[in-house]
């Protein structure tokens, strides 16, 4: 073995000690290193590589035979033989599934026309996502075909997953047609631990092993390189081997033509290819064994193989240092590749690291949160300061006696409204209330009319009063409340409580406080009316004795003394006396009456007016109870969302300083990498 030789095969022992030791990290690197292996199995044995590629295996096999009759030949080459495969399939597309902090691939599902799969954690889906991404749920997502014609493609649909799916920071519209060069995220706008990412490998048709890539080299990889063309039909296919040859800088390329249109073929490759030898075999190569051939062609297979010979003692290792160099060269481009690759993926891994690390940092959230929770106290406290107001405002108007729209005036003008009756029993005189003309309409007829009043506009005035402290009182009412205070708190992303928190107030029955039994007020009095008798007995002789003894007096000057003058006076005045005294009797006891109904009217709306006034206390006051439990609920709220906060900071303080340790780990994986790409570079300089 040369010096030159022998530091190839030192190069390539070094570049798979390289690779063995990174081979963990990417499938390419295990792939390299096994292609490298064969190569040094190659340098070791000294020989030069020949390829045979046709159209059918046996063709190739054929010519292989005929090659390998000559001993020599055998010593110095290693022949192969290829065929040019004509068909075209097609690759599946298939869904990737990465994880959407680090990138790494979890997992792969081919797509079909057919299928319909879900994406999430539950055990039913078909792209089942371990539970370790907390993000994703049970059914997250859903992607179907769709097949219109010629038109072949995906979409995906959110099934209202719980943190969402987003693309480029935006929330996923439905029917979302999948493409080959977006990312869909699944969890989260952003990457963060928890979340997944989808990327669709489209479908890519796959051409003739001639066409450009990986497995044309392949086909062409020699330093002899015979290409036989025994069909019309599959010239361009060999076309497109003899070019992807030259590419590759073979220095020896033969196309063995054997076909029946020889002339047109050998012409039409020499002009498009001058630098290829044409050799015409004809007749039917498949047919040819080594002991029976024709001398014209065994001539020429004679001064083809003497050239094959020549070629080998005094260019092979030539050949193979070429070969070898191009294919090392090749292999550390590949490595570059991946480097690369490696690379740019850790670099961005490293702006995502940065770019949540400046969002996390961008806003003092701790300072943000306690300016929220104190906005949030502020606002309760303003709100209940001004509920208690407008709540006193309104009773103080539903017992102001000198509105139309109060209680206490329609009291009053229910009481004002009734009639009153006297009855006589005995020695006295009963007045009693009574509603209209209606003799039976009074005492606990009254006081169920007047009770049916109470409720009815108590039941009525508490009820829109606590609709109005639900949605008016204060600005908003209360609701309005909790909406602002809700506002305020739920301004950090992806933070979440607890659906029992700022619900709205229940409605409250008040019926049960107006149930209570209430003693019935008295509807009548008495007192003690005179007999008409007695009360003309006992006025009208005053009357008489007061009248004559003032004529008596005031006429003595002028009435004859003697005879019965008094008596013929009294007689005179009786009468009259009689009939005012009469008139007297009655206009007192109307009055009395009168007096009586006043009085029992007064009692009555006292009665009643106190009965609403204790009655709207209650209201009040329940009222007040229900208020100070939602004031303590809404405190209590907000100490569970203060709970909430220092979690989801202590939370974001550890994600923050696991952020800081994979970027960390980042940039070292950075630089070591960028110190491997520095070592190929190395290989390839020496």
């Amino acid at each position: 073995m040369s010096l030159k030789t022998d530091k190839i095969a030192t190069r390539i022992q070094e570049i798979h000690r390289f690779l063995g030791l990174r081979s963990d990290r990417d499938p390419a690197y295990l792939e390299i290193a096994q292609t490298l292996e064969q190569l040094e199995s190659e340098l070791n044995s000294g020989k030069l590589r020949g390829k045979i590629v046709s159209s059918s295996p046996e063709i190739g096999e054929s010519f292989d035979n005929l090659l390998s009759d000559r001993p020599n030949l055998l010593e110095s080459y290693e022949w192969e033989t290829q065929v040019i495969s004509q068909t075209q399939p097609q690759l599946s597309p298939e869904l990737i599934i990465v994880d959407g902090l680090s990138g790494s691939e979890i997992q792969r599902y081919p797509l079909s026309e057919h299928e319909i799969i879900q994406v999430g954690r539950h055990r039913s889906c078909r792209v089942k996502i371990p539970n370790e991404y907390h993000l994703i749920s049970n059914k997250h997502a859903e992607i179907k075909p769709i097949v219109n014609g010629n038109i072949r493609g995906w979409e995906i649909n959110d099934l209202n997953s719980t943190n969402g799916s987003f693309i480029n920071n935006t929330p996923l519209d439905n029917h979302h047609l999948l493409t080959a060069d977006e990312s869909i995220f699944l969890g989260s706008a952003i990457p963060i631990t928890g979340c997944i990412a989808l990327h669709l490998q489209a479908s890519q048709p796959v051409n003739s092993s001639i066409s450009n890539g990986a497995s044309a080299k392949a086909l062409t990889d020699a330093d002899i390189l015979y290409i036989i063309i025994d069909e019309e039909q599959h010239i361009e296919s060999h076309k497109s081997a003899i070019q992807q040859a030259i590419k590759n800088q073979i220095e020896h390329i033969f196309v063995i033509l054997d076909c029946q249109k020889f002339e047109d073929i050998y012409n039409s490759l020499n002009t498009e290819y001058p630098g290829v030898e044409v050799i015409d075999l004809p007749g039917d190569l498949a047919a040819y064994n080594p002991g029976d051939i024709e001398a014209e062609v065994k001539q020429k297979l004679d001064k083809h193989y003497d050239f094959l010979e020549k070629l080998a003692a005094n260019q092979g290792e030539k050949l193979l240092l070429k070969r070898f160099s191009q294919n090392i060269l090749e292999k550390l481009e590949a490595i570059e590749q991946v480097l690369e690759r490696e690379i740019e993926a850790v670099k961005q891994s490293c702006q995502q690291m940065e770019a949540q690390l400046s969002l996390l940092q961008a806003n003092d959230l701790k300072d943000d949160m306690k300016k929220a929770l104190k906005k949030a106290g502020d606002e309760k406290d303003k709100f209940f300061r001004m509920l208690k107001n407008d709540l006193n405002q309104s009773k103080n108007n539903l017992l102001d006696e000198f509105r139309k729209s109060s209680l206490f005036y329609k009291i009053q003008q229910f009481t004002d409204d009734l009639k009153s009756s006297g009855v006589q029993r005995g020695a006295y005189l009963y007045v009693r209330l009574q509603a209209g003309d209606n003799p039976n309409a009074t005492g606990h007829y009254l006081h169920l009319k007047a009770i049916h009043v109470c409720q009815t506009e108590l039941i009525k005035w508490s009820s829109e009063e606590w609709q109005r402290i639900g949605n008016f009182y204060g600005g908003d009412g209360l609701n309005g409340l909790l909406k602002r205070i809700y506002d305020i708190l739920n301004f950090v992303p992806n933070l979440s409580w607890s659906e029992s928190l700022f619900h709205p107030p229940e409605d409250i029955d008040f019926r049960s406080i107006l149930q209570a039994s209430v003693i019935e007020p008295t509807f009548e009095s008495r007192y003690k009316q005179p007999s008409l008798f007695g009360y003309l007995f006992k006025n009208l002789k005053g009357q008489v004795i007061s009248g004559v003894g003032t004529i008596m007096l005031m006429g003595s000057l002028f009435i004859p003394a003697g005879g019965d003058v008094k008596g013929r006076i009294v007689a005179i005045l009786l009468p009259i006396f009689m009939v005012t005294t009469l008139i007297s009797y009655h206009q007192d006891k109307t009055a009395k009456i009168q007096d009586n109904t006043e009085k029992l009217k007064k009692d009555m709306n006292s009665y009643y007016q106190s009965f609403i006034k204790n009655i709207s206390n209650n209201i009040v006051q329940n009222m007040g109870y229900a208020l100070e439990q939602e004031e303590r609920r809404i405190r209590d709220d907000l100490e569970a969302v203060n709970e909430c906060y220092n979690a989801y900071l202590l939370n974001s303080e550890k994600h923050q300083l696991e952020l800081r340790m994979q970027k960390d780990q980042y940039q070292s994986s950075q630089r070591n990498l960028e110190k491997d790409f520095a070592e190929v570079q190395k290989f390839k300089r020496l």
